[in-house]
């Protein structure tokens, strides 16, 4: 739990840093340099020893990694004990365009989703990494909408409904900050955003203009190992069961040995295809003790390499 915080009724932008200064230092910039009221910017600290130039920026310090589902969940508390009338979880390897407070401020006045997104560009291009989320109710697979098309060809309604929201790029608003919905954080990284969606039937509205860059992969990236297989598979499988039907469920089993095992054996990514068969093993495994199974193998197969 986040130490206690006097109540300030400021909207609050959080993040999530893992030994990745850099990338939270320039998103906290392109926050401050864009935002046209004050906020609350906070910053979980999973691992390393970031410190913010800006003095109004608060950090939280857990005694361990919590992943991002319980980063997440030191945020949502916080934002409810201060009394935030909106929390904006963010990637730390993300930035804010210019503008994105009239964009906001009119989806909040017109929406009556629970949850807001926004389209979300690929790093410095024009293309769309994020234009909404789909999903697929037989198989557990979801998708981005419009990646990699030309955000210059790409024509949206201002505010319109989708399926579910990035982790990346979400805003929770006042009422699902009272409700007090934590995620999952067994799940610990990958397809926990929207488990908590859908475990809560949380609805989303997506800005069609893009409010976000981001710069993918800098943050997870520095974890020995592809840590994205191995919980992407672990978490596909999890909550495969979860919610789908025992009917799809054998549809569902072969389409995740496709997605996670098959193909990277067609491509040779061999460890990309024992990183989702050790996740499938560590299934029931808690997340903090998943992640450090997978560091220390992941450490021990560096270090007996020539």
């Amino acid at each position: 739990m986040p130490p206690e915080a006097p109540s300030s009724g400021r909207p609050m932008i959080g993040l999530i840093d893992y030994h990745s200064q850099t990338d939270t230092a320039r998103c906290i910039d392109s926050i401050l340099a864009t935002a046209a009221e004050d906020l609350d910017v906070v910053v979980v600290v999973n691992g390393g020893t970031f410190t913010s130039a800006h003095p109004q920026v608060r950090t939280i310090r857990p005694d361990r990694n919590l992943g991002f589902a319980g980063g997440c969940n030191l945020l949502l508390t916080l934002a409810h004990d201060t009394r935030a009338p909106w929390l904006w979880v963010l990637n730390n390897d993300c930035t804010l365009e210019e503008g994105w407070p009239q964009h906001l401020t009119s989806a909040l006045n017109h929406s009556s989703a629970d949850l807001i997104t926004s389209v979300t560009l690929h790093g410095d291009s024009g293309l769309v990494w994020f234009g909404g989320g789909e999903y697929h109710s037989k198989t557990n697979r979801q998708h981005h909408a419009h990646y990699g098309e030309e955000i210059s060809e790409l024509s949206l309604p201002e505010l319109s409904p989708t399926v579910w929201a990035s982790g990346a790029n979400i805003v929770v608003r006042r009422h699902v900050l009272d409700a007090n919905l934590p995620f999952d954080e067994d799940l610990f990284l990958y397809r926990e955003e929207f488990d908590w969606q859908r475990a809560n039937r949380l609805t989303v509205d997506l800005i069609g203009h893009p409010l976000v860059r981001h710069y993918p992969g800098s943050t997870t990236g520095r974890t020995a190992g592809n840590l994205e297989a191995y919980f992407s598979a672990r978490n596909s499988w999890v909550t495969g069961h979860r919610y789908l039907r025992r009917m799809n469920w054998p549809l569902f089993r072969v389409v995740w040995l496709w997605d996670f095992a098959i193909k990277p054996i067609l491509r040779r990514d061999w460890t990309a295809a024992r990183a989702a068969y050790l996740g499938w093993r560590n299934r029931q495994m808690p997340g903090h003790a998943a992640l450090e199974f997978y560091v220390s193998l992941s450490r021990a197969t560096t270090e007996d390499t020539p």
